[in-house]
């Protein structure tokens, strides 16, 4: 008898022995959190923050993803998470894939099971299906990234102009960007507000600006950064650096719109010979060719 059904009832066992352990911890703790703080209103959870009904599937990926991230990778995923806009921790990230792949293995393998699959195909199908999700779930943080660099790329000139009229109407830096950001929408309030709040817990100008940069890896919020720390140690106006660095992006991402739109002849000629010649030559040339055919042949 095969060992693979025990063992994948097995793993079952244990996950749920896990969640139930992780969910147990979590009641104590928000019962005794509930007794501390009864007396005061309990603030609202943060934009993107796990809410409290899902503690304790939070709790068990935050407990599996600490034995899967290391230092070095909990850096480097930090700064991948940030891209695409998480809020939570790396070993929440790490953990809820560790989990879903876990679990669509154990899917897979329960349907195998049950459309009579024999066992060691069975093993090596569930294996590759955990592997795919454990593969897919950063690509497709990655595609987020990305996504979300472009929205905020997109974005940045006009919020550079803002900051501009705001600045020369007589605002400091940090009263325009509290002024600009609630007109904002999209990436770039949400990556200007916490810039902001970073601000508002101590930190300088220059480190939550270097922070904005380093979360999402823009040359151009570099460039703010080294106009902001040049202007506070030169005393030079930051309002027409930012109109220039604004004309400068709007430039820029026109050279590019033509740059792609010089592309398409040379992209458009392989689907033009693949395609549309193959189809024109049979309409123009079809005919003549039947009668050439007809006449060689002798029939009328």
């Amino acid at each position: 008898m095969s060992v693979l059904p025990w063992a994948a009832v097995a793993a079952w066992v244990a996950t749920a022995a896990v969640a139930g352990g992780a969910a147990r911890d979590a009641r104590r703790r928000a019962a005794a959190q509930h007794r501390l703080t009864r007396m005061r209103p309990r603030p609202a959870a943060p934009a993107g923050e796990p809410g409290t009904g899902r503690a304790p599937w939070d709790a068990l990926a935050g407990r599996v993803g600490q034995m899967l991230a290391s230092p070095a990778r909990r850096r480097i995923w930090q700064a991948r998470l940030g891209q695409a806009g998480w809020t939570g921790t790396p070993e929440g990230f790490l953990g809820r894939v560790a989990l879903l792949s876990t679990a669509a293995a154990g899917l897979a393998l329960l349907l195998f099971g049950a459309w009579r699959v024999p066992w060691p195909r069975a093993g090596v199908g569930a294996g590759v299906v955990g592997v795919l999700v454990a593969v897919l779930l950063p690509v497709h943080l990655r595609t987020l990234a990305e996504r979300r660099r472009a929205l905020l790329l997109q974005e940045l000139p006009d919020v550079f102009d803002f900051l501009a009229v705001s600045m020369a109407a007589g605002l400091t830096f940090d009263a325009t960007l509290a002024h600009v950001v609630p007109q904002l929408e999209g990436v770039a309030q949400a990556e200007l507000k916490r810039v902001l709040d970073d601000m508002r817990v101590g930190m300088t100008r220059r480190e939550a600006l270097d922070a904005l940069a380093g979360r999402t890896g823009l040359l151009e919020l570099e460039r703010l950064a080294a106009l902001v720390a040049q202007a506070e140690t030169l005393g030079r106006g930051l309002s027409e650096a930012l109109r220039a660095e604004a004309a400068r992006m709007r430039g820029a991402r026109l050279l590019a719109a033509r740059t792609r739109a010089g592309r398409l002849p040379v992209r458009m000629t392989f689907p033009i010979v693949l395609f549309l010649f193959p189809a024109l030559y049979v309409i123009l040339l079809g005919p003549a060719l039947l009668d050439l055919l007809h006449a060689v042949g002798g029939h009328p």
